[in-house]
């Protein structure tokens, strides 16, 4: 039942590439979107039927200096859920992008076909236990999702696949030295540090932290739906497991000194991630920076170990996964609607109340406001830091601070409205709009329920995970009266966009205090440009790149010294030599 998961979605992408020409390309995006939903489906089946640990596939691939190399593909305690997740919230993703495509569009079915292969083999990734088997996964993501980039058409003249591309195979390099440094846990100091600096670098590159950020804001520019497919459930998703997973293993070897240099680099991800989505006037950029800001929290997590390494880093991969997947999926409808993502040029029709809704629910998740599971993360989070490290919860605290006001412009769009030209009608675009939104719905439905109710994820998923990663000492968890008042937070949440549709319904988009409201953190955003720099050194890579282009050229130069006119010189020369040597 469990290979049936993955063979299914196997099955469509073939199905996908093969009638793209044929059959529309909505009904294929639903086809693959149904698969993954399925697959989803069988593999909790397989959860609730049987007990952890349960083995897909093993065996010994190849032998590196008599030593075995073995593929193993097992669901765990900590593995299954993210991999549900990754089912779950990528088939509902392929739906919100096949809802978006016009009805009768043809020949885009190899996007689909690559979308859907690129979440498969991430979620595959999850299950890899086996040594240097993670390594060739990871690629795969990184090289599909470029497939998928492409196929789309959007980027057709941009730059932007082609950096996904590289920033993916650099970290599966990566991935590959740390992994062939030994299995875990390493014993010699010399081979932990190489081992934590690959781990580092490889956590940098794959959460687009400083200064890597460039390759999130790449698979931002794709189309809001297919961005959150693969910028929630590809290589952050996976890179955060694994470095938990090493983490975990190696908790007792790592020194001080790194526990703190992981501290700092997570801090400093959560400020210039923040920082940057305060100076973007771009909705989607803004959900690939507050991203990178909340797996900077995971990073400090990491740092700290014990219950924040075992309870909390992975309760924040979770919340970080759902939450930007969210508003990704509430940000489809209102760019079909507006035409683009750009604050400055949305102009909605109608007012937005729903994806409105689900936007302010992953906000306020991604920020860690109660009534979402995003609080319970980041409170146990401080609470770990309050006996371990007192002094960076201020700093965590405002970051977060930074990235709720980076949220304010992108929610204020949805409440402004323009006024309808003479004669037009809106029935077939709500319509879609609606569809859209009920599946982007279902993906924020766990990020209420488990903040209100977190002993569900507890009791269903996280104490097995902690006990799996060593972790002896249980989270905080809430007594009836705290649920109690997450419950009423979580109802304001979801009640607050209907009383602001009342009073907003008859305001234009030119409203002067929502332009004010908005323009006030993009404000700030522009004073912390500086800091924005470090998360995305775009101009350093750029001289970077220009320095070794000068290098190749002059490297060229000297080289041509022995080409066309001296190949001869150097012919004669060899002859020579030769000829000397068998006279001696």
């Amino acid at each position: 039942m469990l290979t049936l998961a993955f063979i299914l979605p196997g099955l469509v992408a073939l199905a996908c590439l093969g009638l793209s020409q044929t059959v529309a390309t909505r009904w294929l995006g639903l086809a693959a979107a149904a698969a993954l939903l399925a697959g989803g489906g069988l593999l909790l089946a397989g959860r609730v039927r049987g007990g952890l640990p349960l083995v897909l596939a093993e065996y010994t691939w190849m032998n590196l200096d008599q030593r075995p190399l073995a593929l193993v593909l097992r669901l765990d305690a900590f593995g299954w859920l993210p991999a549900l997740v990754g089912l779950f919230g990528g088939g509902l993703a392929l739906a919100v992008l096949a809802l978006a495509l016009p009805v009768n569009l043809r020949g885009f079915g190899g996007l689909f076909a690559a979308a859907l292969a690129a979440i498969v083999a991430s979620v595959l990734g999850l299950l890899s236990q086996g040594q240097l088997a993670l390594p060739f996964v990871w690629a795969l993501v990184a090289l599909l999702g470029f497939l998928a980039l492409r196929a789309s058409g959007a980027l057709a003249r941009s730059d932007a696949p082609m950096v996904v591309l590289l920033a993916g195979l650099c970290s599966a390099l990566v991935l590959l030295g740390a992994q062939l440094l030994g299995p875990l846990p390493l014993a010699e100091a010399r081979v932990i540090v190489a081992a934590l600096i690959c781990w580092l670098l490889l956590g940098l590159l794959a959460f687009g932290a400083p200064p890597f950020h460039l390759s999130l804001q790449a698979l931002a520019e794709a189309p809001a739906a297919l961005a959150g497919a693969l910028l929630a459930l590809g290589l952050p998703l996976l890179g955060g497991a694994a470095l938990i997973r090493f983490m975990a293993a190696q908790s007792v070897g790592v020194p001080p000194g790194w526990r703190l240099a992981f501290t700092l680099f997570g801090l400093l991800a959560l400020f210039a991630s923040a920082a940057g989505a305060l100076g973007t006037t771009r909705l989607r950029r803004v959900l690939a920076w507050q991203f990178s800001a909340q797996l900077g929290a995971l990073l400090i997590g990491l740092g700290q170990g014990g219950q924040a390494l075992t309870a909390a880093a992975p309760a924040i991969l979770l919340n970080s996964v759902l939450s930007t997947l969210v508003c990704f999926l509430a940000l489809a409808p209102i760019e079909r609607s507006a035409g683009s993502d750009e604050i400055a040029e949305i102009g909605l029709r109608e007012l937005q109340t729903w994806p409105g809704a689900l936007l302010l629910i992953g906000a306020a998740s991604a920020v860690g406001l109660p009534g979402t599971w995003g609080f319970w993360p980041r409170r146990w989070l401080i609470d770990a830091l309050l006996e371990s490290s007192p002094w960076a919860v201020a700093p965590l605290l405002a970051g977060s601070s930074l990235l709720a006001l980076a949220f304010v412009p992108a929610l204020v769009v949805c409440w402004r409205r323009e006024p309808a030209a003479p004669g037009e009608t809106l029935a077939g675009a709500a319509r879609a709009a609606g569809q859209m939104t009920s599946a982007a719905a279902l993906a924020a439905v766990p990020l209420v329920v488990l903040g209100v109710a977190p002993q569900l994820a507890w009791v269903g998923w996280l104490a097995a995970a902690q006990a799996q990663l060593g972790g002896t000492v249980p989270p905080a968890l809430p007594g009836w009266l705290a649920q109690l008042a997450c419950a009423l937070a979580a109802l304001v949440l979801v009640g607050l966009p209907l009383l602001l549709r009342e009073r907003m319904a008859g305001e234009s988009a030119d409203e002067p205090a929502g332009l004010a409201l908005a323009a006030a953190p993009q404000a700030l955003g522009t004073s912390l440009r500086y800091l924005a720099w470090l998360g995305s050194a775009g101009m350093a890579f750029g001289l970077g790149w220009a320095l070794l282009l000068r290098a190749a050229a002059a490297t060229r130069r000297g080289l041509a010294l022995f080409e066309q006119r001296y190949y001869l010189a150097g012919l004669l020369i060899a002859v020579i030599v030769v000829t000397l040597l068998f006279i001696q």
